[in-house]
């Protein structure tokens, strides 16, 4: 929790008294714990909505619509355009891709990580079981 602070305790503990600096400090958000960013407006997936987007690019890979390096770019408008459809969701092409490649590592994570020796892994309960062993 970051510590709230007035201008006038910090002020007192370097010794500056003089009310006149008041007029010529600079408004800092940061400084109150306010953000200087705008809202994010990433897209938020629930698991339905993932699980849709796996099934539909698995179908366009079945029907041979990757190239050497991966999806074609024709693909991600088409999986946000069934994507709406099939969930009244609306994603953008962009975060249909950025979500299949976050996905990706999280597989690979998950993969390596079960492989290894003497790590318990559990396909019904994940990995719930290392707590205890940490």
């Amino acid at each position: 929790m970051p510590l709230k602070w007035k201008q006038a305790d910090v002020d007192a503990d370097l010794g500056n008294t003089d009310p006149s600096l008041d007029n010529k400090r600079h408004h800092t958000p940061w400084a109150k714990g306010e953000s200087t960013n705008p809202p994010s407006k990433h897209a938020v997936w629930k698991s339905h909505e993932e699980a849709e987007l796996i099934h539909s690019l698995l179908e366009v890979k079945r029907a041979g619509g990757t190239s050497n390096i991966g999806f074609k770019d024709k693909v991600w408008n088409s999986v946000s355009t069934h994507l709406t459809e099939e969930c009244g969701t609306v994603f953008k092409p962009s975060a249909c891709k950025n979500k299949y490649g976050k996905l990706k590592q999280v597989y690979w994570a998950v993969k390596r990580l079960s492989e290894q020796s003497g790590f318990p892994w559990s396909n019904e309960n994940g990995a719930d079981r290392a707590i205890s062993f940490c």
